[in-house]
């Protein structure tokens, strides 16, 4: 989506967008890593939304005749999934329910599948580590930054506008600063966040797996170019990274 050295395209500030979906994958990883529970809330979560998206397709189709007999074969599919992933009689009764209103059947304990935990709530459920609580807590105020672009708030509309040759406004900006703007605060800000997304989780994963050196080397190669890129990174390294990945770092 971007392209620094053509025309800017307005449309390219979602780009950040991107970015914070892969910042997102840190605090999922690094809570999936705190405890073996929350692996299991995490593909429970992901089964109880496609179930839900079969119920609400039944109920819309249910009066077409062609759609007569669709949902054998996925009801099929999603009760093979969900015994993969622990989910029991209880808690496909349960989600009828609360979708539904279906009573419960007589005997049935109400097992509800709860969301997996957001970023923000995620957090408090870090105990393992101050380190690594600190450093989602940093991490976290670039989150609800990155949100503003997947939200529509008024930072996004403002790049849009910024970037846009169209808008009204433009002709008072010099187009140097805006291309510096675009490349600092678009272009340099995803790119970054992308790239210590990545790099972040790769060290992550060298406390599960803590004698592969392939893991260790990959995230230090990273970090060497990291841990200056930027504040927010320098303070990553600083609070967490630079002890996790030991004497190599």
């Amino acid at each position: 989506m971007l392209d620094f050295e053509g025309p800017i395209d307005p449309q390219s500030v979602d780009a950040l967008l991107l970015a914070r979906v892969q910042l997102e994958g840190v605090f999922s990883l690094c809570l999936m890593l705190e405890d073996p529970k929350y692996v299991t809330a995490y593909v429970q979560d992901h089964w109880r939304k496609q179930y839900v998206e079969y119920l609400i397709a039944k109920e819309e189709t249910k009066l077409l005749p062609r759609y007569q007999g669709f949902e054998t074969p996925e009801l099929q599919r999603l009760v093979i999934l969900g015994n993969q992933f622990g989910i029991t009689p209880a808690h496909i009764h349960t989600v009828d329910t609360e979708e539904l209103g279906m009573p419960l059947p007589a005997g049935v304990v109400e097992t509800p599948i709860h969301p997996f935990p957001t970023p923000g709530k995620g957090i408090r459920k870090i105990i393992s580590s101050p380190e690594k609580k600190r450093m989602l807590e940093r991490l976290y105020a670039k989150y609800v930054y990155l949100c503003s672009f997947a939200h529509g708030l008024p930072q996004a509309n403002l790049f849009k506008n910024m970037f846009d040759s169209r808008f009204p406004d433009r002709k008072f900006v010099r187009d140097s600063d805006v291309k510096h703007s675009y490349e600092h605060q678009v272009v340099g800000e995803a790119y970054i966040t992308s790239f210590m997304s990545i790099a972040q989780c790769a060290a992550e994963l060298s406390v599960l797996y803590p004698n592969n050196i392939e893991i260790i080397e990959a995230a230090c190669r990273a970090w060497k170019q990291l841990a200056g890129a930027s504040l927010f990174t320098k303070a990553v390294w600083e609070i967490r990274t630079q002890k996790l990945l030991g004497a190599l770092a």
